[in-house]
């Protein structure tokens, strides 16, 4: 005990004499007058009711997407959409492309998901500040690197096929907790993602746009680049393989169910349905 003791002891001295360097603390006592004012001004913003409130500080991916949704929907605020541009202007970084955490380096779907906004919004292509997110994105790997969530954007704008979506069933929500790997055993957030996505996933509801844009510039080895991304190796036995074949077998039984066969999807979407129903109540 003695030793594990000391051990500690070295080591909240190391990560003292660390926080100094850093931070610049000339001392200890330094350090521990930093953090007992740290402290009190939390004490200080707490509520009689023991909880805090502080201002929510989000990357440029929820303009993007909103900016998005108004021209999917076919209804655009030209106000609000001039306010956005300027916004995710502001938010640009130097290289010219955009990041999804304060301090953070460009990263690919903020970056197209920027670029696409503001094409929509008017902005040209040629514009020096979007010549320098173009390059920035296809140095990413283009919109062939882009994770689902964006895909599924890109597809409802008609930018990108069904096919090159990975498939979220909506009977997840069917399977019982005693299953490995079940719903609700996902985090909140993943849950509140997947019931949404699995209903888009199931209606495809895709509008595509009639202004001419589209994102053909941001491939950087072409199009067929998203076939060859959901493409199994045959003789591979990796998890992606896996994946992919699993992808392939959720994609025939969406097949069946858009053409009225399947005998669970009417279930699963009502249970989807009334998952989220539930959990709208007071958010308005």
């Amino acid at each position: 005990m003695r030793a594990v003791r000391e051990a500690s002891l070295e080591n909240n001295r190391l990560t003292d004499r660390s926080a100094q360097q850093e931070f610049g603390f000339r001392s200890p006592v330094d350090l521990g007058n930093a953090i007992r004012r740290s402290q009190e001004y939390l004490f200080s913003e707490q509520k009689p009711d023991g909880y805090w409130v502080g201002e929510l500080i989000v990357d440029s991916t929820l303009v993007s997407d909103m900016l998005a949704f108004y021209h999917w929907w076919g209804k655009v605020d030209k106000a609000w959409e001039r306010k956005a541009v300027h916004h995710l202007f502001s938010m640009q970084l130097p290289d010219g492309g955009w990041n999804i955490y304060h301090g953070g380096p460009s990263e690919v779907n903020a970056t197209i998901k920027a670029y696409l906004a503001l094409k929509l919004a008017g902005v040209p292509a040629t514009d020096r500040r979007m010549l320098k997110a173009r390059e920035v994105a296809r140095a990413h790997g283009g919109v062939p690197r882009m994770n689902t969530f964006s895909k599924l954007y890109l597809a409802l704008l008609g930018l990108a096929e069904w096919r090159h979506v990975p498939t979220i069933p909506s009977e997840v929500l069917l399977i019982g907790k005693w299953f490995h790997v079940n719903f609700w055993d996902m985090s909140n957030w993943s849950r509140a993602m997947i019931v949404p996505l699995a209903i888009i996933n199931h209606f495809r509801p895709t509008r595509p746009l009639r202004n001419g844009v589209n994102l053909d510039e941001l491939y950087p080895h072409g199009k067929h680049e998203l076939n060859e991304s959901f493409k199994p190796r045959y003789f591979d036995f990796s998890l992606r393989n896996m994946f992919l074949w699993l992808d392939k077998l959720h994609k025939l039984a969406e097949w069946f169910a858009r053409h009225g066969i399947h005998p669970f999807r009417r279930r699963a979407l009502k249970r989807a349905e009334q998952w989220m129903l539930e959990r709208f109540e007071g958010s308005g």
